[in-house]
């Protein structure tokens, strides 16, 4: 078996990475050949404007 990863996040080592890399791992000793494609900084990443809280006066 084998498993293909995709991590899409903006940040290369952070923790989405992390947390597949402890996956992985795992996989791993169980014989499961792993893979992971990064595309972070490869995305056009959809920047979204949230709405802003009034001040209570």
């Amino acid at each position: 078996m084998k498993v293909l990863g995709i991590n899409g996040s903006s940040r290369k080592d952070g923790n989405t990475a992390l947390i597949m890399k402890i996956v992985f791992e795992e996989l791993e000793k169980e014989g499961i050949e792993t893979e992971m494609v990064q595309f972070s900084r490869k995305l056009n990443h959809v920047k979204v404007a949230l709405p802003v809280k009034e001040k209570k006066k």
